[in-house]
């Protein structure tokens, strides 16, 4: 975690929790419909990207759609 960067309010923290959850929503259903790997990819890439920012949530996330 980037110790400069500063703490979210708890109205901050519902609000991402609640734009994160219709991204997660938004992925899972584009790697779903894709019928192949090539379609995937963008949403692999997004959820990867996500990871990157240390959020255990889309460390997890991320991690499960590679088992997928």
């Amino acid at each position: 975690m980037d110790p400069n960067r500063p703490y979210m309010t708890p109205k901050e923290a519902r609000r991402f929790t609640k734009e994160y959850m219709k991204l997660n929503k938004m992925i899972s259903n584009q790697l779903v419909a894709a019928e192949s790997m090539g379609e995937a990819k963008q949403g692999l890439d997004m959820l990867k990207q996500l990871a990157s920012y240390d959020l255990p949530q889309a460390k997890t996330f991320y991690g499960l759609a590679l088992l997928m």
